[in-house]
């Protein structure tokens, strides 16, 4: 069976269920890809710090129960991040968030176990990983230098400007790209909102999926309602979005759409196809509130 491991912070999740209501639930975007994955019929590993606290306990269960392999997630002393979702009638979200200083963020380039990440058939990184601290990001560079994961490397930028904008803002978050750009296989990268990590202005997503594109790696730009574009070998598709959708939260729905597609190439299927998979997969999540539907 295909494995795929991935590199983040787990948090406790509040999603608004109604007006003052609030349910529990343990998220996070690399557990979030790692946990549709596994439901997806693959093995799929978390690299990361869980926190000693009040919720490591049901986090853990959590996890373990969706399959996922916690064996490079270790419980260390410290807290686990905690952020409270709302939602608009049109589904978007505002989030309040309480990470600073979570376990997780500490990772570094001490948790990087070589030999058993290379022996994963895929492995995603992301740019929130590498904005939570600098010894994380150091990790995320550690991990995409390795030479025993070429062709193997996602990478999703899932630019966060409020977590930037404690390390250097915009220009940093480019600059963190740059570390990983030109060594990862799939940029998973996401219209508009990841834009503004090139250089000078990109008038529309197929201008964007090219410049994205300008280190080697093939892309796969998500645009919401919009669907996808999918940039191999020189080649630019569009693939439409799932028609008909239900919006009631987009919490957590890219990161089910990395899972769907990366899951896709694992089993052999060309991007396009997997891409399908991936909109159709993506948008069950946006009927459901939280980033973790029930199963």
């Amino acid at each position: 069976m295909s494995r795929l491991v991935t590199l983040g912070e787990g948090m406790v999740e509040f999603h608004a269920e109604a007006p003052g209501l609030y349910r529990q639930g343990f998220a996070g975007d690399a557990v979030n890809t790692a946990i549709h994955a596994s439901r997806l019929g693959v093995e799929a590993a978390l690299v990361s710090r869980i926190g000693a606290d009040v919720f490591a306990e049901g986090l853990c269960a959590a996890w373990l129960s969706e399959g996922l392999d916690l064996s490079h997630a270790p419980v260390v002393p410290g807290e686990n991040g905690l952020y409270v979702i709302s939602t608009d009638p049109a589904g978007e979200r505002s989030f309040a968030y309480r990470r600073a200083g979570s376990a997780a963020s500490q990772l570094s380039q001490a948790d990087l176990d070589a030999g058993w990440l290379g022996e994963a058939d895929m492995v995603l990184t992301s740019g929130i990983t590498q904005a939570i601290s600098d010894t994380a990001q150091s990790l995320v560079a550690a991990v995409a230098a390795l030479p025993g994961l070429k062709g193997k490397l996602a990478h999703d930028p899932n630019h966060r400007p409020s977590l930037w904008a404690k390390r250097g803002g915009d220009t940093a978050a480019r600059q963190a790209l740059a570390e990983v750009a030109g060594r990862v296989a799939w940029l998973l990268p996401s219209w508009p909102a990841d834009a503004v990590l090139l250089e000078g202005i990109a008038s529309t997503p197929a201008e964007a999926a090219r410049r994205f594109a300008a280190n080697g790696a093939d892309v796969a730009l998500k645009m919401g309602d919009q669907g996808v574009l999918i940039l191999q070998a020189g080649t630019l598709t569009h693939v439409p979005a799932q028609p008909d959708a239900v919006v009631v939260d987009t919490t957590g729905a890219g990161d089910a759409w990395n899972a769907a597609f990366l899951v896709g190439l694992l089993r052999g299927e060309v991007a396009e196809a997997s891409a399908v998979i991936a909109n159709a997969y993506a948008a069950t999540i946006l009927a459901h509130r939280g980033a973790i539907p029930p199963r």
